[in-house]
C-alpha cells in the first residue's frame, strides 16, 4: 500500500527507477512551461502544509476535480500526508521536460529521502507532449527512489550507518511513517537491528526483535523456493503444464496452456491481483485448504495468452501451492515448514491459524482508517496464510533465510541464479524472475520482494555478491522503500560501477497475420503481430494494436505493456478480437517506449480484415 501515489484522469505511467541525489550544491529552477508552473505550485503548496490551501489548489488544478466533487479533498489529504512524512520537498534535478510533462527528483527536508515526481498536463494528440487547453493536471505521481552513484552519500562506515539510520527512523516514527523492525546483515555481522512502535496498542506491547510480522507477499519467495526444490529433486519441471499436476483442470485452457514457469513469473494470464479484488475472486477468508482458496478463480478465463505479459497474480501462486502438494505428497504448509523454514533455521516463522486475538509475539497490523486513525486489521485477515501471502516471521529469521540462500542450503547456486534472472521488466527497470524482483544498481544485482496489505508493509532485499541483507518489517501502512532506498545509498561502494547504457537504438519491423482465413461478425478471430528487432534492445516497450472501420473510427484497441524486445529478437504477440458487424477493417500497430513515453514505430494499414 503506497499512500504517496495518486493517479488522475487519463492513463499514465508512474516511473520508479534508481535515480536521486544527495544534497546538491544548488537547486535547479522549475521550467517555465505549463507542467513546470503546475508542479512548482503543487510543491510550494505542499511545503506550506496547509490542508485547505491544498484542497483549493487541487480543485482548480486537476482535471478530474471537475467530474468528481470528492476528488479535491481526497487529493489534498494525500498531499498533506506527504508533507507530514517529508517535512516538505526540495527540487534537486530535472529529469525530463516538455510543455505538458515534467519529471523531477526531489528530496525530503526532514528525512533526506528521495522521490521522483511526475506530472502530466492536458496535451494535444497524437504525441501528447505539447500542452493544450484547459492546461490542467491529468496525472501526478510520487515514487520513493534511490540516489544515483554520482550524487549518493555512499560508503558510510558501520558507526555512521547506525547513526544515520537512527536519525531517519526517529523522524519517520515521529511523523507516523513507521512502526516495526529494521535489520541489516552483512555475512555473519549484524550491522543494525532495532524495533520501533507497538506490536499491540491495546495491550501496550512494544515491537521487539523477536516480534513476528505478517510478511504479506514476501511469502511468494518461500513458494518459489519450494518449487525449485522439487525441480532439483526431479519431481516436476518448470515446463510442466498445470493440468499435469491438477488433472481436474486438464481439460481447461488454464490446465493445457499455463505452465509452472508462467505461474512463477506472473505471466500466466490467470486472474491478476487487482482483477481478483474487483470481481470478488479472492480466496474466502475462512478457507483452510488450497482447494477452497482456489475455488473462486479456477473457472475464470485467462486474461491474455500465457507468456505474453506480466500481471501480478496471487491466484497463480495459490496454484503453485496446489502443485507443490501433489508433487511432494504432503500439504503445502507442512512442506514449506519442513523444507524451507526448518531447513533454514527459521524457528519463529510459520503459517499461523487466526485466533480471536493474535498469539504471543505476533504484531497486530494497523491500517489507515477514517480521520487519520489507525485501526486493527485483524478482522480482515484470512484464517491462515496462502502460498501467495501471510506467512509470519521475524527480522532475524528473514536474515537466516537469506543466509541459507547464499550458502546454497535451500537451492543449488545454478538453479537459484535462474530464479534470480528477470523474465519480464517494468518501466522502472525492475525485472521479475521466479518469486523475486531483480534490479541492477551500481553494477550490483539486488534481489528483493515487497509485501503490502492493509496494516502490513515490508521490504526484503538481498545483495548476493556481498552477503548483504536488508529487512524492513512494519505493522502500519507505511512506505518501507524509503528506508531500503537510503540503506542502498549508504551501503553502496564509493566508486560504484555505472553500467553504460546501450547507444544503439532499436530498429523494429512489424508484420501481422490473421490466424483464421475468414471472419464473421460476432465470431472471434486471432491476430498475430510479429515484432522483429534488428537494432539495440527496446526496454519495457508497449505494443499497441488498433482496429478501425472504413470511416476511420477506432472500434478496438489492445495493448501489451512492459516488453523487452532484445537485439536480433523476433516475437509474436497474439490478440483476440470479436467484430460486432460486417465490413472492411484496417489494423494499425505501433511500438512505444515505457508508458507511451516515445513512439518507436507506428504502421498504419498493417493489415486489412474482411468481416462477413
Amino acid at each position: 500500500m503506497n499512500p504517496l501515489v495518486s493517479l488522475a484522469g487519463m492513463a499514465m505511467w508512474l516511473l520508479a527507477a534508481c535515480g536521486a541525489a544527495a544534497a546538491a550544491p544548488a537547486s535547479p529552477e522549475f521550467p517555465i512551461t505549463v507542467a513546470g508552473l503546475r508542479l512548482e505550485a503543487l510543491v510550494r503548496s505542499i511545503n506550506e502544509g496547509d490542508a485547505r490551501s491544498l484542497e483549493r489548489l487541487a480543485a482548480e488544478s486537476f482535471a478530474q476535480a471537475e467530474q468528481d466533487p470528492a476528488f479535491a479533498a481526497g487529493q489534498a489529504d494525500q498531499l498533506h500526508r506527504l508533507f507530514e512524512l517529508t517535512g516538505g520537498l526540495s527540487l534537486r534535478r530535472i529529469e525530463a521536460s516538455d510543455t505538458a510533462t515534467l519529471q523531477v527528483l526531489a528530496q525530503a527536508k526532514a528525512t533526506a529521502a528521495w522521490y521522483r515526481l511526475s506530472l502530466f498536463a492536458t496535451a494535444a494528440p497524437p504525441e501528447f507532449t505539447r500542452a493544450a487547453p484547459p492546461y490542467k493536471i491529468v496525472g501526478f505521481g510520487v515514487d520513493a527512489v534511490t540516489a544515483p552513484p554520482a550524487l549518493a552519500d555512499s560508503a558510510v562506515d558501520d558507526k555512521q550507518l547506525r547513526e544515520r539510520l537512527d536519525r531517519l527512523l526517529a523522524q519517520l516514527v515521529r511523523r507516523g511513517g513507521f512502526a516495526g523492525v529494521v535489520q541489516v546483515q552483512r555475512g555473519e555481522r549484524t550491522l543494525y537491528a532495532r524495533a520501533f512502535g507497538e506490536a499491540d496498542r491495546e495491550a501496550r506491547v512494544p515491537n521487539g526483535l523477536n516480534t513476528r510480522f505478517n510478511l504479506a507477499s514476501i511469502t511468494k519467495m518461500f513458494t518459489a523456493v519450494a518449487i525449485g526444490q522439487l525441480v532439483e529433486a526431479g519431481k516436476l519441471q518448470l515446463t510442466d503444464p498445470v493440468g499435469r499436476w491438477l488433472p481436474e483442470l486438464a481439460g481447461s485452457e488454464l490446465g493445457q496452456r499455463v505452465t509452472v514457469h508462467h505461474l512463477l513469473s506472473h505471466t500466466s494470464g490467470v486472474v491478476g491481483a487487482r482483477e481478483a479484488i474487483e470481481k470478488g475472486l479472492e480466496p474466502p477468508s475462512e478457507a483452510t485448504t488450497l482447494a477452497q482458496m482456489a475455488a473462486p478463480f479456477v473457472g475464470a478465463p485467462l486474461s491474455f495468452h500465457p507468456g505474453q505479459q506480466f500481471d501480478y497474480s496471487n491466484a497463480g501462486y495459490v496454484l503453485l501451492g496446489a502443485i507443490i502438494e501433489r508433487a511432494a505428497g504432503e500439504t503445502y504448509h507442512a512442506y514449506v515448514q519442513r523444507h524451507v523454514f526448518d531447513a533454514a533455521g527459521m524457528r519463529e516463522t510459520g503459517f499461523f491459524m487466526r485466533p480471536g486475538r493474535h498469539p504471543g509475539r505476533m504484531a497486530v497490523g494497523y491500517k489507515d482508517g477514517p480521520g487519520h486513525q489507525r485501526v486493527p486489521n485483524t478482522a480482515d485477515l484470512p484464517l491462515i496464510g496462502t502460498p501467495a501471502h501471510m506467512a509470519f516471521s521475524t527480522a532475524g529469521d528473514m536474515a537466516r533465510f537469506a543466509a541459507a540462500l547464499y550458502r546454497g542450503q535451500l537451492l543449488r547456486a545454478e538453479l537459484l541464479d535462474r530464479f534470480w534472472t528477470g523474465v519480464t521488466e517494468q518501466p522502472d527497470g525492475v525485472e521479475y524472475g521466479y518469486g523475486a524482483r531483480i534490479e541492477q544498481q551500481d553494477g550490483r544485482r539486488i534481489v528483493w520482494h515487497g509485501g503490502g496489505a492493509p496494516g502490513a508493509t515490508n521490504r526484503f532485499e538481498m545483495v548476493p555478491a556481498e552477503g548483504l541483507t536488508i529487512v524492513v518489517l512494519s505493522n502500519v501502512d507505511s512506505e518501507p522503500a524509503i528506508i531500503a532506498n537510503k540503506l542502498r545509498e549508504w551501503l553502496s561502494p564509493k566508486d560504484a560501477a555505472v553500467l553504460p547504457a546501450s547507444s544503439k537504438p532499436p530498429d523494429l519491423v512489424l508484420s501481422m497475420t490473421q490466424v483464421e482465413a475468414t471472419t464473421s461478425a460476432r465470431t472471434g478471430t486471432t491476430l498475430e503481430v510479429q515484432v522483429s528487432n534488428r537494432g539495440g534492445t527496446a526496454h519495457a516497450a508497449l505494443v499497441d494494436v488498433e482496429i478501425k472501420d472504413q470511416a476511420g473510427r477506432k472500434v478496438e484497441q489492445q495493448i501489451v505493456a512492459d516488453q523487452r524486445l532484445g537485439a536480433g529478437q523476433t516475437r509474436i504477440f497474439r490478440f483476440e478480437w470479436t467484430p460486432d458487424s460486417p465490413g472492411r477493417y484496417r489494423v494499425d500497430a505501433g511500438i512505444f517506449g515505457p508508458g507511451w513515453s516515445k513512439k518507436l514505430l507506428f504502421v498504419e494499414g498493417l493489415a486489412t480484415i474482411e468481416v462477413r
